[in-house]
């Protein structure tokens, strides 16, 4: 609801809207009886019959209305008319810091006197319990004099969490993230617990960005920053500001210590943040320094931004005075560093990140191009032994971030980065290619390629032959044969068979559907590509696990593709992997599935999906050492895999190590928040462990990011019977039955909520059922601890040895 210019609401008139901020729209009005300007937050009245959102806003009112500090907006009351509920408050005039930075660094005196202040206020709030949460460049308003007024107090938190009204489940719903995602805690931005330390963090990130004139967390959207606050470090201020002086090193320990990742390393008192930035004011600036008629209060200082006509002359100074002072000795360091270089540039580079390739234009029909192509050099570069090349996964979460490369090398752990653009026009394909040297941010080779699609076989060929070349690698005939190695005679089966891939890599059941499509077409194009068959198998063997299909109908499939690869060329690892996974999850046969899984691990020792499918069959055998050895492996190649990461805490579930999955799978929900299988993977963990709200929050999670869940449906039905809620559990068992007229539903999930319920024989019931239908998780029977009630079972016992599994 947008309120128009001249209605009246009591004694104050609408004069413009300003925004939205908090829990409410913002407007400037007039105050008609005491005749000022003021700003009303208004409550829109489709949230005030919600109560959490309501006591919120009213909340709101209560606490800022209690902080009397120069540095905080003051409240002048609280209304309703006619339904309509506001806040009346001071009227600011000025700019918040966003306007003030634009981009650019504010002079030190001016960033520091702001940030001063700014601490100033939480020191008042914190002294009475009340953390604000959300501290940022939009809620901090500065007047052309360098007074500053902290807004919005809508977020803030009472420290007592003995009283009720501040532990109210509503306002203070644990696992929610509050706060802005750019300037939120690391502890906030994985939805935990915060206190007065998330203050001290947030206003670090915004004394970074006066300093800097950039976030020091970046990504593009809320999941990229938040994954940033949780993992990432900013660039050096020096770097940032483009500026050395020990001043800058003061700043840049006091930033480190504000933004520490671990609360406790952090700053405790705000008070403390304070004191330090007070003492480098001093240093610079003695007489904004000396207070006012606020006691402890710093000279405010119009707020400016630094020139670049200052930077120059700075930088000028420091190369005139450096020079006539040791001349000599800077000539002499020069030859020292042209010969090292000169050295460095022949010695090989042993390991590379090519990272996702950028979409020019944002083409959505060419986005399989740009991310084919990066995959397709990622393997062909990895088939060479003497250079690292990390995994897919690894740098595809750098897509769209705009990362520097030095931060990706530094994260990685590699020498080189390959970075690429992709455009197409037509029938033609421009890509264009720079290789850089991560230790020193230096341009080794650059070049563009413009073909026509029908020779993007021949393109990937000699892009792999020209890195390869530069990267200054020492190649055997063995290596360049399968550096270049090509399976597809048709283009059109080759750009068939990456859009496939394209879709694999998505993980949904409509991307595996969308895969089988496309690599089914690359076959019809060309009969003998052998990938294309690997990569029909790969979508085939996931259908059931993703309860998409009956495996009855999508394994033999799959089985037929990865023996048709396999046919085509015995070498193919992901074509081993796949058959193996078949093995033992629909045939049962436990030997030959190992005898692949190792096969696979032997042509490909950097396979990431291999050591994870071979440590699923390990745990379902109980051999879980062997098991987690595999998981770690996956991991090690593929930190960032949201799946690794899952499977390494399930393989610690199913041994029983439940406060170690624990701290895996939040981790692995700290990545990322709308990962459904890290929600169903925690509430299964957390259910095991007896916490069964907390158990049923995460698969309540997992089923608002994705309602038709069947897995998530299935674990909060047995959290439900676990915990006695014997009539919700036998609801979700209705929603299941509902759910099996209009898509697959296998007879396993009913059976985890009967097991839960002390249904034995009707959980056996439909676990017979299942292994009719040789669901693909039946084989975990042994070790899946929701079947443990069961174990005494002979018709249990019976179905263990029916799998192939000893008992």
């Amino acid at each position: 609801m947008v309120i128009a210019a001249g209605t009246h609401l009591g004694s104050y008139q609408i004069r413009s809207a300003i925004g939205a901020g908090g829990q409410g729209e913002v407007y400037q009005a007039f105050d008609t009886t005491l005749h000022r300007l003021v700003v009303l937050k208004v409550l829109p009245p489709e949230h005030t019959f919600k109560p959490a959102m309501l006591a919120r806003f009213e909340r709101e009112a209560r606490l800022a209305s209690s902080l009397d500090h120069p540095n905080i907006c003051t409240i002048h009351g609280l209304h309703e008319t006619n339904g309509v509920r506001f806040i009346a408050m001071q009227y600011v005039e000025g700019k918040n810091v966003r306007q003030l930075v634009k981009g650019h660094p504010l002079e030190l005196t001016s960033a520091l006197t702001i940030a001063i202040q700014v601490a100033d206020a939480l020191a008042a709030a914190h002294a009475r319990g009340i953390v604000h949460r959300d501290i940022k460049a939009g809620n901090v308003m500065v007047t052309e004099t360098g007074v500053v007024k902290v807004l919005d107090f809508g977020l803030a938190k009472l420290l007592e969490p003995e009283r009720e009204d501040t532990n109210d489940p509503h306002l203070t719903e644990l696992g929610v993230p509050y706060g802005t995602a750019t300037y939120a805690a690391p502890e906030q931005a994985a939805g935990g617990k915060v206190d007065h330390r998330a203050d001290i963090f947030s206003t670090g990130v915004l004394l970074y960005e006066m300093l800097a004139g950039t976030w020091p967390f970046k990504g593009q959207n809320n999941i990229e920053v938040r994954y940033a606050v949780l993992h990432d470090e900013p660039a050096p201020l020096a770097r940032a500001r483009g500026e050395e002086s020990s001043v800058i090193e003061r700043l840049q320990e006091v930033l480190d210590r504000a933004l520490a990742k671990d609360p406790a390393g952090r700053y405790q008192r705000v008070e403390d943040l304070s004191a330090d930035l007070r003492a480098i004011l001093r240093e610079i600036d003695p007489e904004a320094s000396q207070g006012s008629s606020f006691p402890g209060v710093v000279v405010p200082v119009a707020p400016r931004r630094r020139t670049r006509a200052g930077v120059f002359a700075f930088l000028l100074r420091r190369k005139v005075v450096a020079f006539m002072a040791g001349g000599a000795l800077l000539l002499a360091l020069a030859v020292g560093v042209s010969l090292y270089l000169n050295r460095a540039r022949h010695v090989p580079i042993d390991s590379l990140a090519v990272l996702p390739f950028t979409n020019v234009g944002a083409d959505p029909d060419a986005e399989y191009l740009s991310d084919g192509i990066s995959e397709s050099l990622i393997n062909s570069l990895s088939q060479l032994p003497s250079i690292k090349v990390r995994s897919r996964n690894s740098v595809f979460r750098y897509k769209g971030r705009g990362t520097a490369p030095e931060k990706i090398g530094s994260d990685l752990g590699v020498r080189a980065v390959l970075t690429g653009q992709v455009r197409r026009r037509g029938d033609e394909i421009a890509v264009n290619v720079e290789l850089i040297d991560v230790q020193d941010d230096s341009h080794i080779w650059g070049e563009s390629y413009t073909r026509r699609l029908s020779d993007l076989p021949r393109l990937q060929e000699e892009l792999s032959r020209d890195i390869t070349d530069k990267l200054r690698l020492r190649l055997s005939g063995a290596d360049e044969q399968r550096l270049v190695k090509s399976y597809a005679t048709n283009s059109e089966a080759y750009q068939l068979y990456l859009q496939g891939r394209y879709y694999w890599n998505k993980r949904t059941g409509e991307g595996l559907q969308k895969g089988i499509e496309y690599f089914t077409r690359a076959i019809e194009k060309d009969g003998n590509y052998a990938p294309a068959y690997s990569g029909l198998a790969d979508c085939y063997s996931l259908l059931n696990v993703y309860d998409v299909a009956p495996a009855t109908e999508s394994e033999p499939k799959a089985r037929e593709a990865a023996t048709r690869a396999l046919a085509l060329d015995d070498g193919l690892a992901e074509a081993h992997a796949s058959l193996a996974s078949v093995s033992y999850r629909f045939d049962w046969n436990w030997p030959d599935a190992e005898q692949h899984f190792k096969r696979a691990i032997e042509l490909k020792p950097d396979y990431a999906t291999a050591h994870q499918w071979y440590s699923a069959m390990l745990a379902a055998e109980g051999r879980f050492d062997e098991a987690n050895a595999e998981a770690r492996r996956a991991h090690e190649l593929e930190p960032f895999s949201l799946t690794i990461n899952s499977v390494v805490g399930r393989r610690l579930y199913y041994a029983h190590q439940y406060e170690q999955a624990l701290v895996v799978h939040r981790r692995t929900v700290e990545m990322d928040r709308t990962f459904v299988r890290g929600h169903v993977e925690l509430g299964s963990t957390l259910a095991q462990m007896g916490r069964t709200d907390e158990a049923v929050a995460e698969f309540r999670q997992a089923l608002a990011l994705d309602e038709g869940s069947i897995t998530a449906l299935a674990g909060l039905g047995h959290a439900y019977a676990a915990s006695g809620q014997r009539g919700q559990a036998l609801q979700l068992i209705g929603q299941l039955n509902e759910l099996a007229k209009r898509r697959y539903v296998s007879p396993y999930h009913l059976a985890i909520i009967y097991a839960g319920l002390g249904e034995r024989e009707r959980a056996l019931d439909e676990l017979e059922r299942a292994a009719d239908e040789r669901y693909n998780w039946l084989v975990f029977l042994k070790v899946e601890p929701l079947f443990e009630s069961l174990h005494s079972e002979p018709r249990f016992n019976a179905l263990v040895r029916r799998v192939g599994l000893p008992l």
